[in-house]
């Protein structure tokens, strides 16, 4: 194909003065240009569709599991919320919690259903013998109307109203892509208060979504302190600041 452009280069500018040729390789080279400008264009373009699709991708998963969670019973939901203590109980046994701050302040990074809303400010009261406030981030929050403190935030983004005492987020990981859980992992350290927790619990099937060392070896990079905990249903990684 170069082979043939370049005899037909050739064709055009024989028999041709020097002005002449230059004028014609600059009519080339501006069109050349002008066509690579448009390839460039049209790769935006795809990149930013392939993005956005993946996005809906992954809010129509959660819209499902937020719709999934709705059907459940209040007996249901209060035995979930018991899991997610008994996690809790496990994590703070290995990681003891001791906060100088008169209000203790806790993130929750999505929330699938807005009974766990008030069943998550219970849970860590049981835990934390000081007045606590909790704040949930979720990228939709249209399940969670009514509730108090929530806000409509991507945690892929820093998270607003900082700094924290404890950052959770809760089988969180597997609806986010890949190349975005580490920024999630990153905010939720960035957050937190000096002598804080970011807490992350992934389930067994999370595994495959979800390429844990490669993120401890991240954190072992950057010389942060972390625990790997078993927990009923999987894992808990839990960074110390």
């Amino acid at each position: 194909m170069r082979d043939e452009a370049e005899k037909r280069y050739i064709e055009i500018i024989r028999g041709k003065t020097g002005e002449e040729r230059l004028k014609t390789a600059m009519d080339l080279y501006i069109k050349i240009i002008a066509i690579l400008k448009i390839f460039r264009t049209a790769k935006i373009i795809i990149l930013r569709y392939v993005k956005i699709k993946i996005l809906c991708k992954n809010i129509m998963a959660l819209s499902i599991y937020h719709k999934e969670y709705s059907g459940y019973t209040d007996e249901e939901i209060e035995k979930r919320a018991d899991a997610k203590k008994q996690e809790l109980v496990a994590i703070f046994q290995e990681v003891p919690f001791d906060s100088d701050s008169d209000l203790v302040r806790v993130a929750v990074l999505g929330c699938g259903d807005k009974r766990f809303v008030k069943l998550h400010k219970e849970i860590f009261k049981s835990f934390i013998e000081k007045p606590i406030d909790i704040i949930t981030f979720d990228i939709t929050i249209e399940h969670l109307g009514g509730e108090e403190n929530v806000v409509q935030h991507g945690c892929t983004l820093p998270l607003p109203n900082g700094p924290f005492d404890i950052t959770y987020a809760h089988v969180l990981l597997k609806f986010i892509e890949t190349e975005k859980q580490w920024q999630i992992i990153k905010n939720s350290y960035e957050a937190l208060k000096h002598g804080g927790l970011a807490i992350h619990i992934l389930d067994k099937e999370d595994y495959e979504t979800v390429p844990l060392e490669e993120y401890k070896r991240k954190i072992d990079e950057e010389n942060i302190k972390y625990k790997e905990i078993p927990v009923r249903y999987g894992i808990a990684l839990v960074i110390l600041k």
